[in-house]
């Protein structure tokens, strides 16, 4: 928890390599889905800021080009939450990997890999077929509503680092 302060305080000074290195030393101890989620946001923002890619952890994982299609682009709120989710191809389930952005961050590249597991028990690498998925949520919770936009992958084969592009361009 020390850490994750510090790591914060850095980031509001807008000292964003200082942030960067006690939020990785803070991910490295055993902390709850949640604060391990939270961390890695802030890691991706801290990065961005310095105009970075993180380095990816070893194992499977995927780069993915996010962006919005224009009419999306036209409809939705830039301070709307946008969930970015891997799934089993088959569903069901939790997701495998997630992480959660603003509108206002698009286009934008993230990277979901083990690290952004929603529980330690249920990792992309365990999979061997999987679907990403992005949504813009418009009332601010992942489970999809009316009027929210998404766009998805086709079905992706797990295998070391990938890169993929996504457009949101559905409107539910």
């Amino acid at each position: 928890a020390v850490l994750s302060l510090l790591g914060m305080n850095a980031y509001h000074l807008g000292q964003w390599q200082e942030a960067i290195n006690y939020w990785e030393r803070a991910l490295e101890q055993n902390i709850s889905s949640g604060a391990r989620q939270s961390l890695q946001e802030g890691l991706s923002e801290a990065y961005r800021q310095l105009g970075q890619t993180p380095e990816p952890a070893s194992g499977p994982g995927f780069w993915v080009d996010l962006s919005l299609s224009n009419a999306a682009n036209l409809l939705t709120d830039p301070r709307a939450t946008l969930f970015v989710f891997v799934r089993r191809a088959e569903g069901g389930g939790a997701p495998l990997a997630a992480t959660r952005l603003t509108v206002a961050d698009l286009p934008t590249r993230v990277y979901l890999s083990d690290q952004q597991a929603m529980a330690e028990d249920n990792l992309l690498s365990s999979a061997t077929e999987v679907v990403i998925q992005a949504r813009v949520a418009m009332g601010g919770t992942p489970e999809a509503q009316e009027g929210d936009w998404q766009g998805s992958t086709g079905v992706l084969t797990v295998d070391g680092q990938q890169q993929v592009e996504l457009i949101i361009n559905q409107q539910l």
